[in-house]
């Protein structure tokens, strides 16, 4: 794609009016399940660099859980996390972001490329937007409408923001060639950006992109519905309809599942793994959850990250961590940080493990690495219902439901199969 092509067609969001005549898309709303009763708020805990939300912008360390006073309001339906920013999506399409705005990554102040914010903004570029997705990666965000635009803030520097000219900037960026695509998930890498359509295809923008064509379609799956990603440093993991794995890129760690500690520069599958459901990848590991609640980790196991009571190896193929699944507890979203990794469960608690000197794993006074899951308790929350949790470089990020159908759900074979598969974890 040349330079002179992407600059025409790709543009700022600013003033965009919403196109009403386009049918309305699948996105993580009919996902979120949440009644007029409902309320949502948000806990942060970890390093607090103004990604945690809560007003503090020195190295403060937040060891237990906090509360974002500031969207309180909200009914939030999905949070993500990059590095050292966080971003927060409603159930009426708006977004918030907060933390570290280095390159323009928050998008909140057009043309601004390194404003911080350590409280919630709108992103009021796409307040004429429906949005229906986000995600965040190390220095970029990235936004999906509702009529299926692609939009995203921040450094461009591989063309993570799938528009290929090199810039880094607070205004937001609409790509303006996926329109017609029916992308209906984004999912960040640090370096890279993930599309997936409607017909099961994917798209990859960013660094370490395999071979492809100018819209970053990965033809080699071609053969594969792909329904959803996760992306980490630089690897990459794909879902398909069938619950079966594809992974692509650095393996030097084991963070693929694969022997061959290599990078794989096409897509492979991974046999040892089936009805798998959601998946995250975070600095050289990766998390998995399948079906029926269990929970799979790969990869370096530095700080304890990987939950498996050892610190510094490096795996050959995922590990299944005891403590999750149908005859334990039954996980409902997974998500891998930077250094340390996180659960929650579908009865509303969060397990946390890996580097805890920040305080990312929310154990009060506790600052200890953890070499396998410990429950987050600190603060007086443990009496409160997690439906999402999402793992930062340095911090974690919470989503309370505090009345509504969750309150309600027994744990059970049918519900199992009606919660799980149909993505508390989006």
């Amino acid at each position: 794609m040349g330079t002179s092509n992407s600059k025409r067609r790709s543009k700022s969001c600013v003033g965009t009016e919403e196109d009403t005549s386009i049918p309305y898309r699948y996105d993580v709303h009919q996902s979120a399940t949440i009644l007029p009763s409902t309320s949502t708020k948000m806990f942060v805990f970890g390093e607090c660099k103004n990604q945690l939300g809560i007003g503090v912008t020195d190295n403060h360390v937040q060891s237990e859980p906090a509360l974002i006073e500031h969207l309180q309001n909200h009914k939030i339906v999905k949070i993500c996390t990059g590095f050292v920013h966080s971003v927060a999506l409603t159930l009426n399409g708006k977004v918030y972001t907060f933390g570290c705005g280095d390159d323009g990554k928050l998008g909140y102040i057009p043309g601004a490329n390194s404003i911080d914010s350590s409280r919630p903004n709108l992103v009021t570029q796409l307040q004429n937007e429906f949005v229906v997705d986000v995600s965040a990666g190390y220095n970029h965000t990235m936004f999906l409408t509702r009529r299926g635009a692609v939009c995203g803030a921040g450094n461009n520097s591989y063309s993570q923001l799938c528009c290929s000219q090199n810039f880094k900037s607070g205004t937001v960026q609409h790509a303006l060639e996926y329109d017609r695509l029916q992308i209906i998930k984004i999912v960040c890498g640090y370096y890279h950006t993930i599309l997936i359509s409607a017909t099961g295809k994917v798209y990859y923008k960013g660094k370490d992109s395999p071979d492809q064509d100018d819209l970053g379609e990965i033809t080699s799956l071609n053969d594969q519905h792909i329904v959803s990603a996760g992306a980490g440093y630089s690897h990459t993991i794909f879902l398909t309809k069938r619950g079966q794995v594809y992974v692509y890129g650095d393996n030097s760690a084991g963070q693929l599942g694969l022997d061959e500690l290599v990078f794989h520069t096409i897509p492979k599958l991974l046999p040892n793994l089936e009805q798998i459901v959601s998946c995250d990848g975070g600095y050289y590991h990766t998390i998995f959850l399948s079906k029926d609640g269990s929970v799979y980790t790969a990869g370096s196991s530095q700080y304890g990250k990987l939950g498996i009571g050892l610190d510094d190896i490096f795996t050959h193929g995922a590990t299944m961590l005891q403590e999750f699944g149908a005859k334990n507890m039954v996980a409902n979203s997974v998500s891998a940080g930077g250094y340390h990794s996180a659960v929650s469960t579908i009865d509303g608690k969060v397990f946390v493990f890996g580097h805890g000197s920040f305080g990312q794993c929310g154990q009060g006074g506790n600052l200890d690495n953890f070499l396998t899951p410990v429950r987050v308790e600190a603060g007086g929350v443990n009496n409160l219902f997690f439906s999402q949790v999402s793992a930062g470089g340095w911090h974690t990020v919470l989503l309370e439901r505090s009345t509504g159908l969750f309150r309600r759900l027994s744990i059970s074979k049918s519900m199992l199969e009606k919660t799980t598969l149909n993505r508390l974890a989006f």
